[in-house]
């Protein structure tokens, strides 16, 4: 039953944002009362970490299916762009300004994780491709890696560096195409195109 209630707090939680979801909001979305609810979790901030770690786990597992289906490199960062896009549609604009502002000290353990699970994802990625001969050999990968995590965050955040009216779909292929130009060889721009 505890599952049950994370996953469905985590919904309203990533949603609405940790500042906007109280306690009895959850109880009442879950129609059990108040006092059922802090039997199974000590306070808000112990459902925030677990919603976001179960997320992270989740993450992680996605990106390790992606790989696997992937045929190379190139499609492989196409097929995270999908999950990218799919956690971009669940969470909140603002949801981690809102946690590094309510949550700070639950922010400063989180986003370390969430952004070394997130630099590991891409600098796998690149080492494939630079193993199958579809990215640059020479591309210093942490570098690049960080390059595009910060395009990726700049999905998540909806940061305003994007043209006005364009989709988070959009935006995101056109930083995708944009990077694997740069970064892929002769090889690798065939199967882009």
């Amino acid at each position: 039953m505890e599952h049950h209630h994370l996953n469905k707090a985590g919904e309203l939680l990533l949603k609405y944002g940790p500042k906007s979801i109280t306690m009895d909001d959850i109880a009442s979305q879950l129609g059990i009362s108040k006092k059922t609810i802090y039997q199974e979790f000590a306070n808000k901030q112990e459902i925030i970490e677990r919603v976001v770690n179960q997320n992270m786990e989740q993450l992680a597992a996605d990106a390790a299916e992606a790989k696997n289906k992937a045929a190379n490199a190139i499609v492989e960062v196409y097929l995270f762009n999908q999950i990218i896009l799919d956690i971009s549609g669940l969470v909140k604009v603002g949801f981690a300004t809102e946690m590094s502002k309510y949550y700070p000290e639950t922010w400063r353990i989180i986003e370390p994780k969430w952004n070394n699970l997130l630099l590991e994802i891409i600098t796998n990625k690149l080492k494939r491709g630079i193993s199958e001969q579809l990215f640059r050999p020479e591309l210093d990968t942490n570098f690049t890696a960080m390059l595009r995590f910060r395009q990726l965050r700049s999905v998540l955040n909806s940061e305003p560096v994007r043209p006005k009216n364009m989709d988070d779909s959009t935006y995101l292929h056109k930083l995708t195409e944009f990077y694997l130009q740069a970064i892929s060889t002769e090889k690798g721009r065939l199967l882009v195109r």
